[in-house]
């Protein structure tokens, strides 16, 4: 299946419905949701073992500045600030730590309380 349905103009329940089509299982938007939140807790637990975390989760430098010229030249510039601030929303809304680290509470509401670092 492809990540990138929605561009496509489809819905977590459309894509749900045509998931139940296919395989038969009993499953709608809201759950198909909850299954890749799971997944993508369980790649960042992962990444965590391994040593990842906030340190790593930044744009290249080049991302981060003002293009010399061409089209891009005059949008603002994003700072390392103004990406921290967002960096740190992102987390939040995860449910995650400052550093990155999914929080217990969310592994529990995902039956993942179970992967250690």
């Amino acid at each position: 299946m492809c990540k990138f349905y929605i561009y496509a103009g489809l819905t977590p329940d459309d894509l749900a419905k045509e998931l139940s089509v296919l395989t038969g299982w009993d499953i709608d938007g809201k759950k198909l949701l909850k299954i890749g939140e799971r997944g993508y807790n369980i790649q960042r637990m992962f990444n965590v073992r391994e040593g990842i975390k906030r340190k790593d989760d930044y744009l290249p430098k080049r991302v981060l500045s003002i293009p010399e010229f061409g089209k891009y030249a005059n949008i603002p510039e994003c700072t390392i600030k103004d990406f921290n601030l967002m960096l740190n929303e992102y987390y939040d809304a995860r449910g995650w730590d400052s550093e990155g680290v999914p929080k217990m509470e969310k592994l529990k509401e995902l039956g993942l309380e179970w992967i250690k670092i």
